[in-house]
C-alpha cells in the first residue's frame, strides 16, 4: 500500500494515470477511482475493493481520499490491506491534514511519499529539455564557481529562473499561461473552501478569515510575526491566528520559519511567514496590477 501526499495541483492524479497507462494499457487488473465520486454516497470503499479483487483485480488507484464521504477511510484501507495481502492499493490526497492525522492506522501497512511542486531543475528539464545533474549541498559549497560557469556557458539561466519564479511550480502551467493565475486562485479557494472544512469541520466564517489572512500575508515582505496585530486585522484572537497559520502551512499554502531561540515565547509562534512558493506571490501581484482590482493598488514582488 502506497500513499502519495501533496498540495493540490502538483500532479498526483497525472502521476497515477500515467503509471496505469504505461503498465496496464489494456488490462482490467487495475482501475482508477476518485473518491469524491457520487457513487460513494451509497457504497463503501471496502465493497469496491472486494469486487475488484474477486474479479481478478491486482491494483486499485484511489484519488482524493480526503473527499471520501465517510470518516472511516483509513480504517477501511487498513481492513483492505489485512484481508487481501497481495492486493496493491495506491491512494492520494490533496490535503495533508487528514492524511497526517490518520497515519496511526496505516503506519505499519503503508509507505507515505510527499510529492512536491516542480524544482527549478525539473522545470528546466520539462520546459527546455535541459537535464542538469542532481548536486549535493557540499558539492555546491565547494565548487559553486565551476558549476555555475558550466551551466551559464551553455544556457542563459537567469531569464529561465525568472520564468520559473512566475509560473514554474505547478505543472499545470503548461495548459495555459494566460489562465495560470486564475487556476492558482482556484487552487487556493478550493483548499480553503473544500479541503480544510472536510478535515477540520471549520465554519464558514473561519474560511473567510483564512482567506483574509492569506491575502494579508501575500501583501507583506517576510516580517517578524505579530499575532496580535494580525488578529485585529482579521478579527480573531491571537491563538486562533496561530492555529490558522498552522492550518495553511499543512495545506501547503504557507511556510513558517522558526527562530533558533529556545525561550517559550519564541516556541509559541514562528519568526517569519512566507507563501509556500513564489508562484502564489506573483499570482497576487498580477491580480493587483489589473485595473479592475478592488484594492486599487499596485503591488510589487519581493526581491
Amino acid at each position: 500500500m502506497l500513499c502519495i501526499r501533496g498540495a493540490k495541483g502538483v500532479g498526483k492524479t497525472t502521476m497515477m494515470l500515467q503509471y496505469m497507462k504505461e503498465h496496464f494499457p489494456k488490462s482490467s487488473h487495475a482501475i482508477y477511482v476518485s473518491l469524491d465520486d457520487l457513487w460513494f454516497v451509497d457504497h463503501r470503499l471496502t465493497d469496491l475493493a472486494e469486487y475488484h479483487y474477486t474479479h481478478g483485480g491486482t491494483h486499485l488507484f484511489l484519488d482524493e481520499v480526503h473527499r471520501y464521504p465517510f470518516e472511516t477511510w483509513s480504517i477501511e484501507l487498513k481492513n483492505i490491506r489485512d484481508r487481501y495481502p497481495s492486493f496493491h492499493v495506491i491512494f492520494s490526497g490533496s490535503s495533508l491534514l487528514q492524511l497526517n492525522q490518520s497515519t496511526a492506522d496505516l503506519s505499519r501497512r503503508c509507505i507515505f511519499y510527499d510529492l512536491q511542486g516542480l524544482s527549478f531543475r525539473e522545470y528546466l528539464l520539462l520546459e527546455k529539455g535541459i537535464n542538469l545533474q542532481v548536486l549535493s549541498l557540499p558539492d555546491i559549497m565547494e565548487g559553486h564557481e565551476d558549476l555555475a560557469a558550466d551551466i551559464t556557458g551553455t544556457t542563459k539561466i537567469l531569464p529561465l529562473f525568472d520564468d520559473y519564479l512566475h509560473h514554474g511550480h505547478y505543472p499545470f502551467y503548461r495548459e495555459s499561461l494566460r489562465t495560470y493565475s486564475k487556476s492558482i486562485q482556484q487552487v487556493v479557494t478550493n483548499i480553503i473552501d473544500n479541503d480544510l472544512p472536510a478535515v477540520k469541520r471549520i465554519e464558514y466564517i473561519t474560511s473567510i478569515k483564512l482567506k483574509r489572512l492569506f491575502v494579508l500575508i501575500s501583501q507583506m515582505v517576510p516580517f517578524t510575526l505579530n499575532l496580535t496585530s494580525l488578529g485585529k486585522q482579521i478579527e480573531a484572537p491571537r491563538q486562533t491566528v496561530l492555529k490558522m497559520c498552522q492550518l495553511l502551512q499543512e495545506a501547503a499554502l504557507f511556510n513558517m520559519l522558526y527562530s533558533e531561540k529556545t525561550n517559550l515565547s519564541q516556541l509559541s509562534k514562528p519568526e517569519k511567514l512566507y507563501l509556500e512558493n513564489t508562484n502564489l506571490l506573483y499570482c497576487h501581484v498580477r491580480q493587483c496590477r489589473d485595473r479592475h482590482c478592488p484594492r486599487n493598488v499596485l503591488c510589487k514582488p519581493v526581491g
